[in-house]
């Protein structure tokens, strides 16, 4: 299992309010498993990848950067309140996302209290990610982990990831 930490700055939270504010980016329900609420965390989520792999935003609806220049990865940022990373704890993409048309996932955490630091978790290919994701329906409780479910979502365990697929460049392996 995989598990890289980025520091996030105060230039990066700038960076990523000024990349929605750019994008004029709406609260959109159901492509979005905090409807919005999470867009700062799910941009510095962007960031911190980009970094990791040493590649530009691309900053579009349907993935986030080019890996390449032949593979589009769209990140995929949960909120968290702790650091600890274990294979049993999932990834989450929502139902409403899944037309867009990227080739991978990235999966990152961030620390919810200060967003100033993550953890990249690791890569699917879509196709993959979907053969090995659960669907979970909005309003029921998940099985594992007691919470109840905001939006329909496809979860992946971080167990199943595959791991960063260039060497690192700019976050620590921990």
């Amino acid at each position: 299992m995989q598990k890289i930490m980025v520091k996030l700055t105060d230039s990066d939270k700038k960076k990523a309010r000024q990349i929605i504010k750019e994008l004029n980016i709406p609260e959109v329900p159901g492509e979005s498993i905090l409807y919005g609420k999470g867009t700062v965390a799910g941009y510095l989520g962007k960031i911190a990848v980009a970094r990791v792999l040493g590649i530009k935003l691309a900053c579009c609806y349907d993935y986030d950067m080019i890996l390449g220049g032949l593979f589009k990865i769209s990140v995929k940022t949960k909120r968290v309140t702790t650091p600890k990373i274990e294979p049993g704890y999932e990834c989450s993409v929502a139902a409403g996302a899944t037309q867009q048309k990227c080739d991978w996932y990235a999966f990152f955490r961030i620390d919810r209290d200060t967003e100033s630091v993550g953890w990249v978790v690791g890569f699917l290919p879509k196709e993959e990610y979907f053969s090995k994701s659960r669907f979970l329906t909005a309003g029921t409780v998940d099985g594992s982990n007691k919470k109840i479910i905001d939006v329909d979502c496809y979860n992946v365990k971080i167990g199943h990831l595959n791991p960063l697929p260039i060497p690192i460049k700019g976050g620590k392996k921990t």
